[in-house]
């Protein structure tokens, strides 16, 4: 048990300090390969971060620092995505779509309900409320959802 709580500690510290390196260095002019990385970088934080709260509600004990990290990564996430929307950063690798630059509106209002989402995440974890977890985690990952099916090719 012990072992299991460490383990996740050690993955919510990571994602988070992973995610706020990338934070760190997303200020000042940046050139479409820089924002590409950066995008890239944290939607990985937000994906690992995906697969331990999936876990833990298929079973895996509930760990409240891990899902504290992940709604202060995505509140954080949520926040800096929107300026590394820049021109010209919609190529491969990336497999964001080019209808962003179209529809910057769009794109910032899910990043805005994004960061809302993490705050419940946040919010249930700092309750230790499990049924607060699950609403948290369906309104995070149907919006999740919806942004990739629009805005992800």
């Amino acid at each position: 048990m012990k072992t299991t709580t460490l383990l996740s500690l050690t993955a919510a510290v990571a994602l988070t300090f992973s995610a706020a390196k990338v934070v760190a260095e997303s200020h000042g002019a940046m050139s479409p390969a820089d924002a590409i990385a950066k995008r890239m970088a944290l939607m990985g934080s937000m994906g690992d971060q995906t697969k331990l709260l999936v876990g833990m509600l298929r079973g895996a004990p509930l760990d409240w620092a891990v899902i504290a990290a992940a709604g202060d990564n995505t509140q954080m996430v949520a926040k800096t995505m929107p300026t590394l929307m820049v021109e010209g950063s919609f190529m491969k690798p990336s497999t964001a779509s080019p209808v962003i630059e179209l529809d910057m509106e769009g794109i910032t209002e899910r990043f805005e309900k994004l960061g809302m989402d993490g705050k419940m995440l946040s919010d249930a974890a700092a309750a230790e409320d499990p049924e607060a977890f699950q609403a948290a985690f369906g309104a995070y990952i149907s919006n999740c959802k919806g942004c990739h099916s629009n805005y992800r090719i």
